[in-house]
């Protein structure tokens, strides 16, 4: 075996090792931050397919190589037309990252999880260290254009398109969620003031829209 070949062997099995890590180490929807973790899986699966191009003194290694590999891709593409195209929707949440809307030091936004039969949603995770650390759901929201963290309120601002319709019919809005539950309620009559502004604004901005048309 050559010293390429080598290499790809064990870089596939250290892959191998670390999906397990992430699979069975990870609570559900954590990830890695920089897009790590669907690096990982990436050079799995491909040193997977390239394993079948590798070449020893043993027949029988090299037929099992070629099994391998060949077994592999019959996981991934087989099941395809069998599920009725759900299974391409799984193979996206692993090796495709979600779309992200914002990022701060400490927060990101990104398009959350949801079903076939769900309204897309949007959600936030909080880095930890090399960590992205799910949080919640932001329901409401199909995508976030803007956003910003009120740590001292324990609250975000978001605007984006949403099902509650505003007066210019856009599709998007501006909500104040929670984004710690207790200081959010020791703050509370400052945020309804604020959101009162924030009211008062789109309003403004859509009758100044439909004056214009």
């Amino acid at each position: 075996m050559k010293t390429w070949q080598k290499i790809l062997v064990i870089a596939h099995c250290i892959g191998l090792i670390l999906c397990i890590v992430l699979l069975v180490g990870f609570r559900h929807y954590d990830h890695l931050r920089w897009g790590l973790g669907y690096l990982i899986v990436w050079i799995t699966t491909l040193s997977a397919f390239a394993i079948f191009f590798v070449r020893t003194g043993k027949q029988w290694l090299n037929i099992l190589a070629k099994i391998y590999s060949l077994g592999w891709l019959a996981v991934i593409i087989l099941p395809i037309p069998v599920t009725l195209g759900a299974w391409t929707g799984l193979l996206e949440e692993i090796y495709i990252p979600h779309k992200k809307y914002y990022e701060d030091d400490s927060y990101i936004i990104r398009q959350g999880y949801y079903g076939w039969i769900d309204y897309p949603n949007c959600a936030l995770w909080i880095k930890d260290g090399a960590l992205e650390r799910y949080d919640r759901k932001i329901d409401g929201f199909f995508t976030v254009d803007s956003c910003k963290v009120l740590s001292d309120l324990g609250a975000i601002v978001l605007y984006g398109e949403s099902f509650k319709i505003e007066d210019d019919d856009s599709g998007k809005t501006v909500d104040i969620i929670p984004l710690d539950e207790k200081e959010f309620e020791l703050h509370r009559q400052e945020i309804d003031s604020l959101k009162a502004i924030i009211s008062k604004a789109n309003y403004g901005r859509a009758s100044e829209k439909t004056a214009r048309e």
